[in-house]
C-alpha cells in the first residue's frame, strides 16, 4: 500500500512539473516581450515586438494579435500535449519497474523468514511437504516474476530507447541553441 502511495504522489507530482514546465517555457516569450516592449516604449515610433514559444515556418503571416494569440495557442495546446505524453510515458516505465521491484521483494520475504516462530521445523513428512509446496510455490511465483520482467524489457525497449533518444537530441538542439543565442542586455 505505501508504494501505491508513493507512485500517486510521483506520478501526480511528474506530471505537474512537467506541465508547469511547458508553461513557463511558453510565457517566457510574452514576459519577455513584455519587458522590450516597456523600454521602447519610451522612444517614439517604436513596434511592439511578438516573439512565441518555440520558432517556426507558418502558412500564414503573425502579423496582427489574433494570429499571434491562435498561433501561440497553438504552439502552448501542442506543448502541453507532448509534456503530458512524455510524462505519461515515464511514469507508466517507472510504475511498472515498482511493480516488479515490489514482486521480487515479496518473493524474497517468502523465501526467508525473518522471524524465529515462523520457521519451518521439519519431524515428518506432513512438515516436508509444506516444505516442498512453499518452495515450488516460490519457485512459480519467480519464474512469473521474470517473465513478466522479460516482457515488460522486450516490449519496452525500443520505445524506450526512441523517447530516450530524442530527448537527448532535444537538449542537445536546445543547448546549442542556447550556446549560440545572442543575448541583448539593456541597461
Amino acid at each position: 500500500m505505501i508504494i501505491r502511495e508513493q507512485m500517486s504522489i510521483f506520478a501526480g507530482g511528474w506530471l505537474i512539473i512537467c506541465i508547469c514546465g511547458v508553461i513557463q517555457w511558453c510565457l517566457n516569450p510574452i514576459f519577455y516581450d513584455f519587458y522590450i516592449n516597456i523600454d521602447n516604449s519610451r522612444t517614439i515610433n517604436s513596434t511592439i515586438y511578438r516573439h512565441l514559444p518555440y520558432p517556426g515556418t507558418f502558412p500564414w503571416n503573425v502579423d496582427n494579435f489574433s494570429k499571434y494569440l491562435g498561433t501561440f495557442t497553438f504552439q502552448l495546446i501542442g506543448g502541453i500535449g507532448c509534456a503530458i505524453g512524455h510524462s505519461t510515458f515515464d511514469i507508466l516505465y517507472t510504475t511498472l519497474l515498482a511493480c516488479a521491484n515490489l514482486h521480487l521483494q515479496i518473493l524474497g520475504d517468502t523465501l526467508v523468514d525473518r522471524d524465529e516462530t515462523t520457521k519451518i521445523i521439519i519431524r515428518n513428512k506432513l512438515d516436508i511437504h509444506k516444505f516442498y509446496n512453499k518452495l515450488k510455490n516460490c519457485i512459480v511465483y519467480h519464474k512469473t516474476v521474470l517473465e513478466f520482467l522479460d516482457e515488460f524489457i522486450r516490449l519496452s525497449f525500443w520505445p524506450m530507447f526512441i523517447i530516450c533518444f530524442d530527448t537527448t537530441v532535444a537538449v542537445c538542439l536546445v543547448s546549442l541553441e542556447a550556446a549560440t543565442m545572442k543575448i541583448d542586455v539593456i541597461f
